[in-house]
């Protein structure tokens, strides 16, 4: 797992070897991605920084990787994993290709020889690939299908820029300014932390290659007003895969047989590793099936390398917030005990849980923000980051169930009809809204959200692929199910890629395997949802791998908001102090008297909403975020 950076400008007027200190510092800007190694690579047209955290081949894996095409190079910046690199490397040598290592990164640049930019469709993991090929005068970026792995990118004038976080773009502060414009605000207080690739990155002029995409900016030749400048041109981002619907003709039997099989395929290709593998354990099924197929699957199952055999004990982690056990009312046959512990006894784990508190998300409040470069939700990424602090001790690699609900319509939302009917991403709710009622009627003048929120929901369906012949509830669901897949899922690959990474941590989710996708995305809803359960299918699929008082249990979903109110009083204060500061920023975007009134009755059980929390949460982020990156808005 790594950290990318880079910066192209084919112009004659520039010579990129003076500047190879920016690409340093670029790079040294994403050090948290790979503490263990870093490299250049300069020439006068291109620069590419690299920051390593070695999972496999850590002597042949080395990058910036370069191959020698007579006097010109190919080079290959990679952050991520290759799950195929075998089977490919395989093929590429049946083709006549010879290679020097054992790494997934020669593998990706061997393909890119062979088949150039047509290779990304040979790949199967999580990845972000940035390709400067001198012969044919190209930049060539890419990144995995369901955007497990980030990449982002921006020009200026004749120069491109790009990397794995915004952080290393806005670390060349010579070309890129932390400017926000109008769509931007809009984005920063309707869709928040929940903004999307296709959509934009808050920060004006900044991008995101999206999932399954690609882009290509070639040198070229301009004539204008003959001066001969060198600059580039590109198409802009092209798609290389995406969700196709198809008649779903397995019946339930063939059903939950095929979608173990793709679980267990997907799972068995990530566990490769040279390095100790860990593994979430939060209780629910999606964690506790990846766990026990883990523990079930035989030393022959599993590729090489893999630090797994049938002697090996598994290690696994849990997170809980303190005083959530309250929360969850649980009445189901069979033993009453908590399900990690369920689970761990069931597969023998040695088992670590971690307690999340009140003091670590105010100590911490920030620490998100930090590591997405944009304001986030303190209350569901810091217990994440507590417990990977912990899994840091103990190896580099864990594996998370992040996916599945979205793939397998796991979500109360799917259910609701109230949430169908509504022409705007389920997930917004009425937080954002509430947020709006604070806002300035100068602010609200420039951005009408109501339909600004309309807007974003047709952008996000318009190209959602359709199957002849289904009902109108159906049409629904299949919506429902594009969103989560396309959208919401991004959030949550990017909270836990942010998180993981800015601790040194490679996470691989194997319900995000595109092949996986592909089968559940054309399931129906009441197969998936089989037995009146969430994932009923999933279940069905492991009656043969787990007990049933663990396969069907139900839980109240995990609180939205911190149950504890001394969260929401000590966030109130802190808000307090900076709206009473003259100088905070955020008061040009609030009205005050309103936020105050929340404030001031911050001990009134009436005002300890999750709407109130979340507002008030996200005003603090922004503030402090408008202040620690000098954000100028334009």
């Amino acid at each position: 797992m790594c950290g990318i950076s880079g910066w192209v400008n084919w112009s004659n007027k520039n010579d990129l070897l003076k500047e190879v200190g920016m690409i340093q510092k670029m790079n040294q800007s994403v050090y948290h991605r790979g503490p263990e190694e870093g490299g250049i690579w300069k020439s006068s047209d291109a620069l590419f920084g690299h920051r390593r955290l070695c999972v496999i081949d850590a002597a042949g894996g080395k990058q910036p990787m370069i191959f020698k095409k007579g006097d010109k190079s190919i080079v290959l910046c990679f952050n991520g994993e290759l799950y195929n690199f075998q089977d490919l490397k395989n093929e590429l040598i049946s083709l006549g290709n010879q290679f020097k290592s054992h790494s997934d990164t020669e593998v990706i640049l061997m393909s890119y020889v062979q088949w150039g930019e047509e290779c990304v469709k040979k790949l199967n993991g999580m990845f972000a690939i940035a390709i400067f090929d001198e012969e044919n005068q190209k930049l060539f970026l890419a990144r995995d299908h369901l955007g497990v792995k980030p990449l982002f990118y921006c020009t200026r004038g004749d120069s491109i820029l790009f990397g794995s976080e915004i952080k290393v773009l806005l670390s060349n502060n010579k070309l890129v300014k932390p400017e926000v414009d109008k769509d931007g605000i809009a984005q920063l207080f309707y869709l928040g932390a929940f903004r999307t690739p296709e959509i934009g990155c808050i920060f004006k002029d900044i991008h995101e290659v999206s999932p399954g995409n690609s882009i290509t900016f070639n040198k070229s030749i301009n004539d204008n007003n003959n001066n001969n400048n060198i600059s580039f041109t590109t198409n802009g981002q092209k798609e290389y895969w995406n969700l196709k619907c198809l008649p779903h003709t397995d019946d339930i039997h063939q059903t939950s047989k095929k979608l173990r099989g793709l679980i267990e395929g997907a799972l068995s290709k990530q566990l490769v590793s040279d390095v100790p593998i860990t593994f979430l354990l939060s209780g629910g099924l999606s964690s506790s099936v990846l766990v026990s197929l883990a523990s079930s699957l035989s030393k022959s199952s599993f590729p090489e390398p893999c630090p797994l055999n049938e002697n090996s004990i598994l290690k696994t982690f849990s997170c809980e917030f303190e005083g959530d056990d309250k929360d969850y009312k649980e009445k189901v046959e069979g033993p009453k005990k908590p399900w990690v512990e369920s689970v761990v006894e069931n597969v023998q784990s040695n088992h670590i849980s971690t307690q999340c508190n009140v003091d670590n998300l105010l100590n911490t409040i920030s620490l998100p923000m930090k590591a997405r470069d944009l304001p986030s939700f303190s209350k569901w990424e810091t217990p994440l980051r507590v417990m990977l602090n912990k899994v840091k001790e103990h190896g580099v690699v864990l594996i998370s169930d992040e996916g599945c609900d979205e793939i397998l319509s796991g979500y109360d939302w799917f259910k609701r009809k109230s949430t169908q009917d509504i022409d705007r991403l389920p997930w917004i709710g009425k937080v954002y809204n509430n947020i709006n009622n604070f806002l300035k009627d100068e602010i609200l003048e420039q951005v009408d959200y109501m339909k600004y929120g309309e807007q974003v929901y047709q952008k996000a369906i318009k190209n959602m692929p359709v199957l002849q012949g289904e009902d109108e509830t159906q049409v629904k669901q299949r919506v429902a199910s594009w969103l989560f897949i396309k959208y919401f899922l991004v959030y949550m690959l990017e909270r836990e890629d942010r998180t993981s990474m800015s601790q040194s941590l490679e996470v691989r989710v194997p319900y995000c395997d595109y092949n996986l996708v592909e089968y559940c995305w054309n399931i129906p809803y009441i197969m998936k949802s089989i037995d009146d359960i969430e994932k009923g299918i999933l279940r069905r699929s492991m009656t043969q791998q787990l007990p049933r008082d663990i396969l069907y249990h139900k839980k109240n979903n995990f609180p939205l908001a911190v149950q504890d109110k001394n969260f929401f009083i000590s966030i109130c204060s802190l808000l307090e102090i900076e709206i009473n500061n003259p100088t905070s920023p955020i008061l040009n975007f609030i009205k005050k008297e309103s936020i105050m009134e929340i404030i001031t009755k911050k001990y009134d059980e009436k005002y300890q909403t999750y709407q109130n929390q979340s507002v008030i949460e996200h005003l603090l982020q922004v503030n402090t975020w408008i202040i620690d990156y000098n954000v100028k808005f334009v």
